[in-house]
């Protein structure tokens, strides 16, 4: 018997007992609070069952996932990721703020893209709003199978060809699949101290991708429309932490690569590593 299957029996079980009491006033005050409990548990579990049509993600694939997902939210989670404000106050924003050299500051506000951004034609994309797994589109929606193909490749080719300072390690974020990580080499960004090195990976399920970037190229991402702020940026992740959406097309692979390539930028723009690395 699943979780769920155990709640509602559990809750048939006290409407029964409900029925025996003779008390009045209790029977009128129950029977009137049902149709709001039947609203919230409806709610409740139609939620839940969205949650699970992203696919797995980093929790759990069952009920607990899904809690330890609403506890992030409560928590952590910001319900506003379309703002650029908050890249625009990274001192009350950004949690390593405070301990970020003042290099380190003027390299977060700084834009490392090869060339700006155009504003990304069509209907404005939005992730879905689970704080996680965050996801564009749900596991099984229809996905060009060539577009795929061509995105994982370039993606692959980008780390090949940076192999000098990234390399391929398993998500820290996600806690599975494939994510690229700036090597050690190279001293890590106060900023990005929280991502343990990671930054960026591609999900399988839909090829939207979470990134790290700096707040000058977080604005610029979030402001042209390819990609906006995850829930949790600012609070237990970097500020600069974002979902890239999933390209519609394959003349769109050339932005979301530029935007890959700001990435292995900022990340190396503490140099390599001779003095004191903030990576742990």
């Amino acid at each position: 018997m699943s979780v769920m299957d155990r709640a509602l029996k559990a809750v048939d079980s006290v409407v029964a007992q409900i029925g025996q009491d003779n008390s009045y006033w209790t029977k009128a005050a129950v029977w009137l609070s049902l149709p709001t409990a039947g609203y919230l548990t409806a709610r409740f579990v139609d939620e839940y069952q969205g949650w699970l049509r992203m696919g797995r993600g980093g929790l759990p694939y069952n009920f607990y996932g899904y809690c330890y997902n609403l506890y992030l939210t409560f928590r952590f989670g910001r319900r506003d990721t379309m703002s650029t404000y908050f890249y625009d106050r990274p001192d009350r924003y950004s949690p390593a703020w405070d301990n970020a050299t003042r290099e380190e500051r003027l390299n977060a506000q700084k834009s490392w893209l090869p060339a700006p951004l155009p504003v990304r034609p069509g209907p404005r994309s939005r992730a879905i709003h689970y704080c996680a797994p965050q996801r564009e589109k749900n596991a099984g929606e229809y996905l060009d199978p060539e577009l795929k193909q061509a995105y994982m490749k370039a993606f692959e080719d980008l780390v090949k060809t940076n192999s000098e300072s990234v390399e391929w390690r398993t998500s820290v974020l996600e806690r599975r699949g494939r994510a690229m990580f700036l090597k050690d080499t190279y001293a890590l960004p106060n900023p990005l101290a929280t991502a343990r090195r990671e930054l960026a990976h591609l999900h399988d399920s839909d090829i939207s991708g979470h990134i790290l970037l700096s707040f000058g190229d977080a604005k610029e991402v979030l402001s042209k429309g390819w990609g906006e702020r995850h829930r949790v940026a600012g609070t237990i992740a970097p500020l600069g932490y974002m979902i890239l959406y999933q390209p519609r097309n394959l003349g769109e692979l050339e932005m979301f690569l530029n935007i890959l390539k700001a990435a292995i930028a900022y990340g190396k723009s503490n140099g390599r590593n001779g003095g004191k690395d903030k990576s742990t």
